[in-house]
C-alpha cells in the first residue's frame, strides 16, 4: 500500500499546473513523502544520506533554492580571489538564471531582496571598477572583463534601489535588521565567514590550549571542502596565533596557517605574491620559535606520508607534533617561486622585483638546513642542499647572491624584528646566517656548489645525485673550468643512461651539454665544441630540448601535453641565448667542414661532419642573387664562402662583426682565438685545394699570406704530412714544401668513380638475373618444364673441375661457388 500512495502523490503532482503551488503545499507534499518512506522498509534502508545511517533530513524548497544560490556566490568569491574573470562571467550567468527560478520562492515581498544577493552584485561591480588595467590579464580574461562590465551594468539597473541602499549602509546594525534579513543571514550559515575578532577583543575570551586545539581541529576539518573560504580561514588562524600564549600551541597554529596559505593557489596558476611572502615570514617565525625553545622536541609529519599510527602515541609535555613538514613547506615555496616566474612577463619590472625574493628563499633554506643538521636529519639536509644548488649553479660570480644575503638578513632583523643596528650581535648573525658558516662574504659560487654537491653524493637518492652532478658540471663549464667539467662528466657515464631518467633531468642534461660546448669554444677546442652541440641541432628542436619555448606543430601534441610542457619551461633569467648557441655551432662546423670539403672535392658527400651546416651552405649557394648579409646565418655563410676562396681577412671581418660577441664575457681573447683558427684552417684549405698546382711552395710565403708565424705554418704542414693528408716533404735548406704529386688528376679521379659505378651496375645485374632464373649462370629449360643442370654444375656437385661449391662461410655477391685456381 505504500507504493500505491507514492504513485498517487506522484500522479497528483504531475497534473498540477506550473506556478500554482505555494511554499506550504511543497512542504506538505515533502512531509507526505517522508511519512510514506518511514512506513516502507525499502525506503528507510536505502534513501538515507546520513553517514550514521540515521533519518533523512527533509528541507523546504526555500532552503534548497538558498543553498543553490549560496553555492554559486561562493564560487564567484573564490574566482574573484583567483582573478579568474572568464569563470566569473560564466558563474554570473548561472547566478542570474538561478535567481529567476528562485525569486518566487525566496521573495515574500517583491520589494524585499535578500541581502546576500545584493551584496554579491555590489562586490562584482566594485571589483570591475577597481580593475583599471587589463593588459596584465590574458586575452580570454580581458574579453571576459569587457563583456561582464556591460552585462553587470545592465543587470544592476533592475536592483538600483536596493544597491543604493546597501552602499549607504553596507553593515547593518541589529536594530535596523528586518526579520527577513535575519532569516537570510541564518540560512547563509558557514558560507559567509564571520569577521575575525581583533586581538584586543580576543583577550576578553579565555583561550586555553584545549580551546585553541578544538578550534584548530575544526578549521583543519573544513580545509578543502566545497564552500570553504580560504581567506577567512587564514584570518582566523592569524588571530589564533596572536592569542596563543604557549610556544607549542603557537607552533601548531603556525604550521596549519602555512598549509592554509598554500591552499589559496590553484593547479593552473601560481601563488599570489602577498601569500608567498606571508608564508615565508611564517616559516622564519617557526624557526625563531623553535630556536627560542630548545627544550621542545619537534616531531614533524612524515613528508612521504608513512606515519599512519602517530595518533596512537602518548603525547609528552615537551613534544610538539606538527601537522606538516617544514621540508615540504620549503620545497613548495621554491616550486611556487619558479611557477610565478613562468607566468610573469620577463620584460616587465614586476619580474625583476620577483627575482629579489630568491635571496629570501635562500636565506630560509640555509636556516632550515642548519636546523636539520643539528637534529641529524640527513635526508632533509640532502633535499634542501639540492634546492640550494639548483638556485645557484647557473649564476656567474659577478651575480653571486651570497654577497646579498647579509643585506637581506639585516633588513629582516632591523625592520621586521624591530632590533636596533647597535644590538646586532654575533649570536643573531649566526641565527640568521647559519651555524656552519655557509654565508660568508668571500665565499664563491663554485666552492658552495662543490660543497653542496659533495654533500649530496653521500646520500642514497640517485636522482638527486644525478642532478647535483649536472649542476656542478654546468657551473664548472660556466667558470671556464672545461677540462675539470669534462672529466667529471665522462667519469659518470651519464650519457649512457640519461634516456631512462625523468624529463626535467633530461632538460638539465641538455643545458649542461650546451654549456660544455660553449666553454670548449671559448678554450679554442673547436672539435669538442661541435661534438657537444651537434646532437642538439640534429633533432631540429632546440627550444623544446632546452625548455626555452614551445613550437606547436599541428597534431603533434594535445592540450594536456602542451600544458605539461609549459609547466616544465625554464624561467627566462635562466635561459641560454639561442642565437649564441646557433652561432657557436655554425662557426665550429665551418672551421671543420670547409677544409673537409676541400680535401674531398670530388666526392663531398662521402664524409660529412655537419649535415646542418651543409644544408645551409647549399641553400646559400643555390640562390641566384645573394645580397649583403642581414642575419647571423647570412654572415656565417658569407664567411664560409670567403674561407673556401682563401680570403681569410674578409672571413675574419664578417665573423667579428656579429652582435653575439656582446653576450660573451671577456670576448677579446675569444676573438683573437677565432682569428687564429680561421687563418690556420684557411692555410689547410688552400693546401688541400691547390697543392696539385705546385711543385714546391715556400713556408715563408705561406706565413705572409695567411698572417701566421713561421713556426705555426711548419707545425700545420708537418701535421698534415704525418696524417697523410698532404703528400709532400720538407726541404730544410730552402725552407720549402716539395709536393710529390701522387694525388690522382681530375681525369683519373673521374675514371675511378666510373669504375666504381660500373661495378655496382654489374653486381645489380647479377642479382636481377638470379631472381629471374633461380640460379647463377644460364640454364637449359626443357620443353617439359624441368631444368637440366649444365656440365660444370654436375662436376661441382661431384667435387671435380674448376668450379666447386663453397664449403662454408660467406659468399661474394650472393654466389654459392668460388673459383678454383689450381686448375690453371
Amino acid at each position: 500500500w505504500g507504493f500505491s500512495n507514492i504513485l498517487g502523490s506522484t500522479m497528483s503532482r504531475f497534473w498540477q499546473q506550473d506556478g500554482s503551488e505555494s511554499e506550504e503545499s511543497e512542504v506538505q507534499s515533502d512531509q507526505e513523502e517522508e511519512e510514506d518512506d518511514e512506513n516502507n522498509d525499502f525506503f528507510r534502508s536505502s534513501s538515507s544520506d546520513d553517514d550514521t545511517g540515521g533519518r533523512r533530513v527533509i528541507r523546504s524548497a526555500k532552503e534548497k533554492r538558498t543553498e543553490e544560490l549560496k553555492a554559486i556566490i561562493t564560487d564567484i568569491k573564490n574566482k574573484l580571489t583567483a582573478n579568474d574573470w572568464n569563470g566569473i562571467m560564466a558563474a554570473f550567468e548561472s547566478l542570474t538564471k538561478q535567481w529567476e527560478k528562485s525569486k518566487d520562492v525566496l521573495q515574500k515581498d517583491p520589494n524585499n531582496i535578500p541581502t546576500y544577493y545584493v551584496r554579491i552584485l555590489v562586490r562584482i561591480d566594485d571589483a570591475l571598477k577597481e580593475l583599471k588595467d587589463t593588459k596584465e590579464l590574458s586575452s580570454a580574461n580581458a574579453r571576459a572583463v569587457n563583456t561582464l562590465k556591460q552585462r553587470v551594468k545592465k543587470y544592476n539597473k533592475l536592483f538600483e534601489k536596493e544597491i543604493e541602499a546597501f552602499r549607504q549602509t553596507p553593515i547593518n546594525t541589529e536594530d535596523e535588521k528586518s526579520e527577513d534579513e535575519e532569516e537570510d543571514e541564518e540560512a547563509e550559515g558557514d558560507d559567509v565567514p564571520e569577521p575575525v575578532p581583533e586581538p584586543a577583543k580576543l583577550k576578553n575570551i579565555v583561550w586555553t590550549r584545549q580551546v585553541i586545539k578544538a578550534k584548530l581541529v575544526e578549521l583543519t576539518a573544513n580545509r578543502g571542502k566545497k564552500g570553504t573560504d580560504n581567506m577567512s580561514q587564514i584570518q582566523e588562524l592569524k588571530g589564533l596565533v596572536e592569542v596563543a600564549s604557549e610556544v607549542s600551541t603557537r607552533l601548531e597554529v603556525l604550521v596549519v596557517l602555512v598549509a592554509a596559505q598554500f591552499d589559496t593557489r590553484s593547479m593552473t596558476n601560481h601563488m599570489v605574491l602577498e601569500q608567498w611572502s606571508s608564508a615565508h615570514r611564517n616559516m622564519m617565525r617557526i624557526l625563531d620559535e623553535i630556536e627560542d625553545a630548545p627544550h621542545l622536541k619537534i616531531i614533524e609529519a612524515d613528508p612521504e606520508g608513512t606515519n599512519a599510527n602517530q595518533d596512537n602515541v602518548v603525547e609528552n609535555e615537551n613534544e610538539v607534533r606538527l601537522q606538516g613538514s617544514l621540508l615540504g613547506f620549503c620545497e613548495r615555496l621554491d616550486d611556487e617561486f619558479v611557477k610565478s616566474l613562468q607566468f610573469l612577463d620577463p620584460h616587465t619590472h614586476e619580474y625583476v622585483q620577483r627575482l629579489r625574493d630568491e635571496n629570501l628563499f635562500l636565506l630560509l633554506a640555509v636556516r632550515l638546513e642548519s636546523y636539520y643538521r643539528k637534529h641529524g636529519n640527513t635526508f632533509a639536509v640532502h633535499r634542501i642542499a639540492l634546492r640550494r644548488i639548483e638556485r645557484l649553479y647557473y649564476k656567474r660570480e659577478e651575480l653571486n647572491p651570497l654577497k646579498v644575503l647579509p643585506k637581506c638578513w639585516h633588513k629582516i632583523v632591523t625592520t621586521e624584528k624591530g632590533i636596533d643596528e647597535t644590538e646586532l650581535t654575533t649570536e643573531l648573525q649566526r641565527r640568521y646566517l647559519g651555524d656552519q658558516g655557509f654565508i660568508e662574504l668571500n665565499t664563491t659560487i663554485k666552492s658552495v656548489v662543490r660543497d653542496l654537491a659533495t654533500l649530496i653524493y653521500k646520500g642514497q637518492d640517485s636522482r638527486a645525485m644525478t642532478r647535483a652532478l649536472l649542476c656542478q658540471v654546468y657551473n664548472l663549464a660556466l667558470e671556464e673550468e672545461f677540462y675539470e667539467a669534462r672529466d667529471l662528466f665522462l667519469m659518470s657515464h651519464l650519457q649512457e643512461s640519461i634516456h631512462l631518467l625523468d624529463i626535467s633531468t633530461q632538460i638539465l642534461f641538455n643545458r649542461t651539454m650546451v654549456q660544455l660546448g660553449l666553454s670548449a669554444f671559448r678554450h679554442g677546442l673547436i672539435a669538442e665544441s661541435h661534438s657537444c652541440l651537434a646532437d642538439l641541432y640534429g633533432s631540429g628542436k632546440v627550444k623544446e630540448l632546452l625548455a626555452q619555448g614551445i613550437v606547436t606543430r599541428f597534431g603533434e601534441k594535445n592540450l594536456e601535453q602542451e600544458k605539461q610542457a609549459k609547466m616544465r619551461q625554464v624561467p627566462y633569467h635562466m635561459h641560454i641565448n639561442l642565437e649564441l648557441i646557433d652561432s657557436v655551432h655554425l662557426i665550429s662546423a665551418m672551421l671543420l667542414e670547409v677544409p673537409n670539403m676541400a680535401m674531398n672535392v670530388l666526392d663531398n658527400k662521402r664524409k660529412l661532419i655537419s649535415k646542418h651546416f651543409r644544408r645551409l651552405l647549399e641553400h646559400h649557394e643555390r640562390q641566384s642573387f645573394t645580397g649583403p648579409p642581414e642575419n647571423t646565418h647570412d654572415f656565417i655563410m658569407a664567411a664560409s664562402h670567403s674561407l673556401r676562396e682563401g680570403d681569410v681577412d674578409k672571413c675574419c671581418e664578417l665573423l667579428l662583426n656579429l652582435k653575439i660577441w656582446k653576450l660573451v664575457p671577456n670576448a677579446d681573447p675569444v676573438k683573437e682565438m677565432l682569428q687564429r683558427k680561421i687563418r690556420e684552417e684557411g692555410l689547410r684549405t688552400h693546401l688541400f685545394a691547390h697543392s696539385h698546382m705546385y711543385k714546391s711552395v715556400s713556408a715563408t710565403k705561406l706565413a705572409e699570406t695567411f698572417h701566421l708565424p713561421l713556426s705555426a705554418v711548419h707545425s700545420i704542414v708537418s701535421k698534415m704530412m704525418v696524417n697523410e693528408e698532404l703528400h709532400a716533404s720538407w726541404d730544410q735548406p730552402s725552407g720549402c714544401v716539395v709536393m710529390h704529386q701522387v694525388e690522382p688528376s681530375r681525369l683519373q679521379c673521374l675514371a675511378l668513380q666510373l669504375a666504381d659505378k660500373v661495378s655496382v651496375v654489374v653486381e645489380n645485374n647479377e642479382k636481377l638475373l638470379d631472381s629471374l632464373t633461380g640460379s647463377y649462370g644460364f640454364t637449359d629449360i626443357q620443353k617439359s618444364g624441368t631444368r637440366e643442370p649444365r656440365e660444370w654444375q654436375s662436376r661441382a656437385k661431384s667435387g671435380r673441375g674448376r668450379y666447386q661449391t663453397r664449403p662454408s662461410g660467406g659468399t661474394r655477391a650472393g654466389h654459392d661457388r668460388y673459383y678454383d685456381s689450381s686448375v690453371y
